[in-house]
């Protein structure tokens, strides 16, 4: 027999020797599988839940200020997101989505502001500002203004802590605004030099004041889902994300890596001060329109399809638009804006979608991600045994029962199961049935706002 044929037999039972070891392989795992199947699927007895139950997904709509022209037109569009009352649009659609505001109109891009283009109390926006904040539908600062016309300093920022110390108000969210020309905002970016302690610009260290904890650098993202990749596009996405923060950080001789798909990360400030900074979901198509993200581009953000990815994942998103950006058309909200806006709102009651302000959201996400916990089974039940959130830039976080609000364990008898808070039993829980998964689970109450009376 010649060496080729030799060659050709003894690669011939090579291939049947490995496919007789795949399938005595597959055998048993399919065996194996059926015996799991047939005496129960072993499982952590009691876990945590992604959502608040029912939810599958979380969303957030953050709406930067930019050209909201007055008063009537801010309250006009709360009143139809966030109440059920009668609109010129229609019924509201009931939804908790919260909104920013700035301190400053040096520009003329927003008379929704406490101060105005003088720098004088602006007294009726500042009043609905106020009340919006301490309702908790307020919960962004977006900068301090646009300072495309100005030059922006400390002695603004002080100015602004100054007023809200006096108001006894805080926000814990902060989003950058603008290009080149606003140099108040932070970030790796060279003209970002608000936390630069040798700059004239330098104000984050008003941000334990302002009580700012979260931060957007204006790092958007593609990706339809945070946490849970929606796709393998939204994987093919993220590696796109990853390679231009590499090329962006060499142009700008700074370390600004974008490497992985956490909604939350810790960013140090260039005074070295820790913040947690959160990503803004532009767009599906990887590129940022020159045209601006106004009121209608909510429709290619929000569209069914990426609304049911995102549930499908069991995601965040966290939406980057400006509402009160809609001079081109008839209406504050165009017809197509409120077309999908009530599709949100259809996925929101039906259970699937978490949708509340930026913050509580955020707020929520840390609690869940940092939480310290555990648990065991007793002979009565099951004993949840809660004991703080660890904030990584925050070791000193005083961890307060509000800030659980939402958490739910999955657990194999919730009726039979109670959760401690460093040692007290908490009487504030739901018990729920079984949700998509077949699982059975028991919530801290999650207490939405309220819409401030006056204003519906």
């Amino acid at each position: 027999m010649d060496k080729s044929k030799e060659d050709d037999i003894k690669g011939y039972r090579t291939l049947v020797y490995i496919a007789k070891t795949l399938f005595v392989m597959t055998a048993f795992l399919t065996g194996f599988l059926y015996f799991l199947f047939a005496i129960g699927y072993p499982q952590e007895s009691v876990s945590l839940r992604n959502f608040p139950y029912p939810y599958r997904a979380g969303l957030a709509l953050c709406s930067d200020i930019d050209q909201t022209d007055s008063v009537e037109e801010f309250l006009a569009i709360q009143k139809f997101l966030c109440t059920d009352q009668f609109t010129p649009w229609g019924e509201g659609l009931n939804l908790e989505i919260g909104s920013s505001f700035w301190f400053y109109d040096f520009s003329g891009l927003s008379h929704f502001t406490i101060f105005d283009t003088a720098g004088n109390h602006n007294y009726l926006a500042a009043e609905v500002i106020e009340d919006f904040i301490r309702a908790g539908y307020i919960d962004v600062i977006h900068t301090y203004g646009d300072f495309t016309t100005k030059d922006f300093n400390t002695i603004h920022a002080q100015k602004a802590a100054d007023y809200f110390r006096e108001k006894g108000l805080s926000i814990s969210t902060w989003v950058n605004h603008g290009g080149r020309d606003n140099t108040q905002c932070i970030g790796r970016m060279k003209y970002q030099l608000g936390d630069n302690p040798g700059s004239d610009e330098y104000h984050t260290y008003l941000f334990d004041s302002l009580g700012v904890k979260y931060v957007e650098t204006f790092m958007v993202t593609h990706l339809i889902s945070m946490e849970n990749f929606a796709s393998i596009k939204d994987w093919l996405k993220k590696v796109y994300e990853f390679l231009l923060s590499i090329k962006v950080s060499i142009a700008e001789g700074s370390f600004n890596i974008d490497w992985n798909n956490r909604l939350v990360n810790v960013f140090t400030l260039d005074d070295n001060r820790q913040v947690l900074r959160f990503r803004r979901f532009i767009n599906r198509d990887g590129w940022i329109p020159r045209t601006g993200v106004d009121a209608m581009y909510l429709t290619h953000q929000i569209g069914g399809e990426n609304l049911d990815q995102l549930i499908e994942a069991e995601g965040y998103m966290i939406v980057y638009t400006q509402l009160g950006a809609n001079t081109p058309y008839s209406e504050w909200l165009p017809k197509k804006t409120r077309r999908v806006l009530r599709g949100l709102a259809e996925r929101s009651h039906e259970g699937k979608l978490f949708i509340t302000t930026t913050t509580r959201l955020l707020d929520y996400y840390c609690a869940r991600r940092f939480l310290d916990w555990k648990w065991r089974q007793t002979d009565e039940g099951y004993k949840i045994e809660i004991n703080s959130i660890m904030i990584p830039t925050n070791p000193d976080h005083q961890t307060s029962i509000e800030d659980l609000m939402g958490l739910t364990f999955y657990t194999p008898n919730p009726e039979k199961t109670e959760i401690f808070f460093q040692g007290e039993l908490i009487d504030d829980v739901q018990l729920n049935p079984i949700d998509y998964t077949g699982r059975p689970s028991i919530s801290i109450i999650w207490r939405w706002l309220q819409f401030p009376q006056e204003y519906r």
